[in-house]
């Protein structure tokens, strides 16, 4: 593989963001202090990212160019299809990240396994020189995981690792009209949750298992698609059937060829948001049609 830098991503640990945020260290200890914590806990968290991540950069090879990025720089910054791409924090670090991509490959590092439960962050470490190896000699295994793409007729486009909320951004209910499968319906509800397989163990799950109870047995769930599967599921929070709205097109799969469609009937403030980040954001004003399948790329995530 020819591989001509090496990205490594980090993250502000959350002890940073309160300094930024208040100042000094007496400001932050005092604060938390006020809320009954101790800021031993930030710090002792703290120094084991820079710890991971001081051995993470000592194992990076000498003879291959390297980079070091922070979280908050990732929109400004150029990735180049030769990259290799090494990330080191939460889960929600590789989410963030993964949108950027276009192929390159990834490794994943969990810093603080105790803290993180790492479902895609499952390397450590000390292990990123061997990692790296593998990459530059193409002896890497690798899981390929699945995008998840929503396009408006306007041209406008936003990906999901995990899942997409398409609803109200005020959280009312959410009126449009949806489209699968040869059907379509008027439907009011707390919106449709589109999740890939990776986020399958994530909100949808929970989700999952409500539609399950709601539907007592009338209807069979699609079982949940791997990560490298071509095939999204989605599901309708707490539908309200009504004179005016149905609720019957409640779970269903996504696939190449059988996308999701969500005609906004919103005059205001509806949206689809990726992976639990509101800010992140289309809006759907009323008529425009939102058309929901599976991103042309994926991501190459190295097992360890």
């Amino acid at each position: 593989m020819n591989i001509t830098r090496i990205v490594l991503i980090t993250k502000q640990t959350p002890f940073e963001e309160l300094l930024v945020r208040y100042g000094t260290y007496g400001n932050v200890s005092f604060l938390l202090q006020s809320r009954g914590e101790d800021i031993r806990r930030y710090q002792e968290q703290h120094d084991r990212y820079v710890r991971a991540t001081a051995m993470a950069e000592s194992e990076l090879p000498k003879d291959v160019a390297h980079t070091i990025v922070s979280q908050k720089n990732i929109q400004q910054f150029h990735f180049r299809p030769q990259d290799l791409v090494i990330v080191t924090g939460p889960d929600g670090l590789f989410v963030n990240v993964a949108k950027y991509l276009t192929g390159q490959p990834v490794v994943a590092l969990n810093p603080d396994p105790a803290n993180i439960n790492g479902v895609a962050m499952r390397i450590a470490p000390h292990d990123t020189g061997r990692a790296i190896e593998s990459v530059l000699n193409d002896t890497a295994q690798f899981d390929s995981v699945t995008l998840a793409e929503a396009k408006t007729e306007e041209g406008d486009r936003l990906l999901a690792v995990n899942d997409f909320l398409v609803g109200r951004r005020d959280q009312v209910s959410a009126r449009y009209v949806i489209s699968h499968d040869g059907q379509s319906e008027k439907q009011s509800s707390s919106g449709v949750l589109v999740s890939t397989g990776m986020g399958a163990s994530g909100w949808m799950s929970s989700v999952r298992a409500a539609v399950r109870a709601g539907c007592r047995g009338r209807t069979m769930l699609p079982d949940e698609p791997s990560w490298d599967e071509e095939r999204l599921t989605f599901a309708v929070r707490e539908p309200f059937p009504s004179p005016s709205t149905d609720a019957s097109i409640v779970y269903g799969s996504i696939t190449p060829d059988e996308p999701l469609r969500i005609t906004s009937d919103m005059p205001e403030r509806g949206v689809v948001f990726s992976d639990g980040v509101p800010s992140d954001a289309l809006q759907l004003p009323a008529g425009l049609t939102l058309t929901i399948g599976i991103a042309s790329t994926s991501v190459r995530l190295v097992r360890p």
